[in-house]
C-alpha cells in the first residue's frame, strides 16, 4: 500500500476549470487549498499523459509524475 511506504497520502481526484475561465490563475490555489485542506505530506492526482496544460500547471505546484498507466473510458 502506498501509504504505508510513504506516510498520509491525498488524493485530488479531478480538477475541471470551466473553458470560460482557463487562464485565469485559478488552478494554483484550488490546488494549494486542496493540499492545505487534506493537510497530507504528498498529494496524488492525475491526467491524461498529452494534457500538457495540466501536466505543467500540477508541476507549478510541486507535483511530479509518479507513474503511468492506461485507462480505458467508455460509455454504453
Amino acid at each position: 500500500d502506498l501509504s504505508d511506504a510513504l506516510g498520509a497520502v491525498g488524493t485530488l481526484g479531478l480538477v475541471v476549470i470551466d473553458p470560460r475561465h482557463r487562464g485565469q490563475g485559478l488552478f494554483d490555489p484550488l490546488v494549494r487549498a486542496a493540499a492545505r485542506r487534506l493537510g497530507c505530506p504528498i498529494l496524488l492526482s492525475s491526467t491524461q499523459g498529452d494534457n500538457d496544460r495540466a501536466l505543467r500547471a500540477f508541476a507549478r505546484n510541486g507535483l511530479r509524475p509518479f507513474a503511468s498507466r492506461h485507462v480505458f473510458h467508455g460509455w454504453l
